[in-house]
């Protein structure tokens, strides 16, 4: 059996505000997905603590789930680890 391989196949799905209802709906949680900096997709009513999160994501820790307050909601934030 030959073990090179030739090539890779990836397959992908674009998250958008569609994705963020359906987690919250089985979540039964608010989702804001950040991605470069920004938020791409939020089931967040108040569009002011998009960017709050926005903001605390820049400054949370890698591979780590952090407790925050935003007003008087309480979330979890996590944030992957950094591909090298």
């Amino acid at each position: 059996m030959d073990s090179h391989i030739a090539g890779a196949l990836t397959f992908c799905s674009e998250i958008g505000d569609a994705v963020a209802h359906e987690f919250r709906q089985l979540t039964h949680s608010e989702i804001v997905f950040v991605a470069a900096g920004r938020v791409a997709a939020s089931t967040l009513s108040e569009p002011n603590q998009s960017q709050e999160f926005t903001e605390l994501f820049a400054k949370s820790a890698p591979s780590r789930i952090e407790n925050l307050r935003l007003g008087d909601e309480h979330f979890l934030l996590g944030r992957p680890a950094s591909r090298r």
